[in-house]
């Protein structure tokens, strides 16, 4: 589950004006900019974010006592994990002050991941307390009186993000995640303790607004929260918000912009535009999940496990508590095991290398609806299942790849019809038929070019000699090796053979007037129908959607990210200098089957 950041209208606006007037280094480095006083929208700001710091090592100090240390350790990752990114902008306005923060926190982090004894995490947690309440003193409250109107929409924030997370922990009257629960006992109990510091300002100008608002926090909080395990028969999610609205109404009696509950900006960086802090990703799906021993989160995957091993590693480092286990193979193959497996489903998750498989599972009723707000904020339409059966996740162009020290660039064939001529008879590797992304190449041919035209195509094609392999990697690692010269591959795999230093050249195909345009396709993924873990997989999607999960499969595998706001890596060509096939995915879905077939009847493996 993603997750949410509270931050008023007021705030942002205030810190979107800020940022329009802050010079930020294209790369900062957590101590390279000046000092600057904060405003009261900023200073609030701050305060909510430390706020859920510490409330997330509140939880974590309390469940280290219990010899909980397995989430101990993941209520340690979140502060820098999940808050540092989102305020670390206004941290910095104090000169070292960020570094000494991070510093701190990731001390105590490493120390509980590493289950150090007791003692020595308290150590270590107290003087990450030290230097919040240092930061809190000189930048938060410099010189601000703990008023109704200056702390109360604190306490407010930090409750909404409670009830945020309590509505995910509670479903249907039992607990559906913990450590969603325990975030909304942090939150709580911190927000109480920032009661405390008004509580004066409350009861001097509304005596029985200040006793409401004691009888709710000390009261109905506090049986809400009776302890950091939740009890036999939670409360509902309603009666945790009516709660706090109850409380916002008590504040609002003294302080009346209190009354109206602000709208959370969803995954809203503290200054738009800025580069991210390294080691901080504002988006990074942070809730930290526990699959029971002896199981995994089980994913199909179509895909080079070369090319996704490091993101699932990452992911495993989030979320500690699950365990992955990846089953590769061809997209028909396994397919045809999703189908099969239908009354019984053994996969959590199915990945491809392109859209038509998911689409013809969908229509199968392979998939369970997912309409996370990392899909639907990020991933443009025409890539995502209207009802969210499935989601892109990286676009990929069909290139030709040539070899530089056999064939001049000017020499280089510029059309995919042109590795039909003679000239190249024998000297050309490709995939084979059980390929998705060339199944995808012909599908959008029979669409743009008509059936006639894309079947001569692939049987001259396979009459020129054509060298068919396994897989792309092996087709460019031969034409990297000098054991052929041409080969029909995704443009990254170009990008992978340059980068072992092979002397290849790349060209991105039918760009002349009326010649077909680049073919793009993208890999997909959708959550299984009945799956044992589909929250976790559904988690799953949305990591590789995170500003940092899209970057990785930028950077790692040259591939261009299915986000707008992503760029492709530096050395990649961006697709908006290309002339781009037309191509409509559900159509293709609709005629797999037919396409095929005519890999079949042109004799291509």
């Amino acid at each position: 589950m993603l997750t949410r950041r509270i931050l008023s209208l007021t705030v942002l606006l205030a810190i979107m004006l800020s940022a329009c007037t802050t010079n930020v280094p294209a790369t900062p480095t957590i101590s390279q900019m000046g000092t600057a006083a904060l405003t009261e929208a900023e200073a609030q700001h701050l305060l909510i974010g430390l706020g859920k710091i510490r409330g997330h090592l509140w939880m974590s100090l309390e469940l280290y006592k219990k010899d909980d240390n397995g989430l101990a350790a993941a209520h340690a990752a979140h502060p820098v994990a999940e808050v540092f990114s989102d305020i670390v902008l206004l941290v910095l306005k104090q000169p070292g002050q960020a570094d000494k923060l991070k510093a701190a926190l990731d001390a105590y982090s490493l120390a509980a991941s590493a289950n150090k004894p007791l003692a020595e995490a308290s150590t270590l947690h107290a003087t990450a307390l030290t230097v919040i309440g240092e930061t809190e003193t000189t930048l938060g409250m410099a010189q601000r009186s703990p008023s109704v109107e200056f702390v109360g929409p604190i306490v407010l924030a930090l409750l909404d993000e409670a009830v945020a997370e309590y509505e995910e922990a509670i479903v249907d009257g039992k607990v559906a995640n913990l450590v969603e629960y325990q975030d909304a006992a942090g939150f709580t109990h911190i927000a109480h303790e920032w009661y405390d510091k008004m509580e004066d300002s409350l009861k001097s100008r509304a005596p029985e607004r200040a006793e409401e608002a004691e009888k709710i926090l000390h009261e109905e909080l506090e049986a809400i929260f009776p302890a950091i395990t939740p009890p036999a028969q939670p409360a509902s999610s309603a009666t945790l918000a009516n709660a706090v609205a109850r409380l916002r109404a008590a504040f609002a009696a003294v302080a009346p912009a209190l009354a109206q509950r602000p709208t959370p900006e969803a995954n809203a960086d503290p200054v738009p535009g800025a580069d991210p802090v390294p080691g901080a990703d504002p988006e990074a799906p942070l809730t930290p999940f526990v699959i029971p021993s002896g199981e995994a989160l089980i994913i199909y995957s179509g895909r080079s496990e070369p090319l996704f091993m490091p993101l699932v590693e990452d992911f495993k480092k989030l979320h500690p508590g699950v365990e992955i286990a990846l089953k590769s193979g061809a997209n028909s193959e396994l397919a045809n095991e999703l189908l099969e497996e239908k009354a019984n489903p053994q996969a959590d998750l199915f990945l491809t290398t392109e859209m038509m498989t998911v689409q013809k599972l969908a229509d199968e009723g392979i998939f369970q609806s997912n309409h996370s707000h990392e899909i639907e904020e990020h991933v443009p339409a025409a890539y995502r299942h209207p009802e969210g059966l499935w989601t892109a996740l990286t676009l990929r162009a069909r290139v030709i790849i040539y070899n530089s020290d056999l064939v001049k660039p000017e020499e280089a064939p510029q059309s995919i019809f042109d590795l039909t001529d003679p000239k190249w008879n024998g000297q050309i590797a490709a995939a084979s038929s059980s390929n998705g992304s060339f199944q995808a190449q012909v599908a959008a041919m029979r669409q743009v070019l008509g059936d006639a035209a894309a079947e001569k195509w692939l049987a001259d094609f396979n009459a020129n000699g054509v060298t068919f392999l396994q897989s792309h990697t092996d087709v460019r690692k031969a034409v990297g090796a000098g054991e052929f010269k041409l080969g029909l591959v995704n443009h990254y795999y170009f990008y992978l053979q340059q980068a072992e230093g092979s002397h290849v050249g790349v060209v991105f195909p039918d760009q002349g007037e009326g010649q077909l345009g680049l073919v793009v396709n993208a890999t997909a993924i959708g959550v299984v129908q009945g799956a044992k873990h589909a929250e976790v997989a559904k988690e799953f999607i949305d990591f590789l959607l995170t500003t940092e999960g899209q970057k990785e499969f930028a950077e790692l595998n040259y591939e261009y990210p299915i986000r707008t706001d992503v760029p492709q890596h530096a050395q990649v060509k961006p697709l908006k200098d290309f002339r781009l096939t037309p191509f409509d995915i559900l159509q293709a879905a609709k005629s797999l089957n037919s396409t095929l077939d005519m890999f079949e009847k042109a004799g291509i493996p």
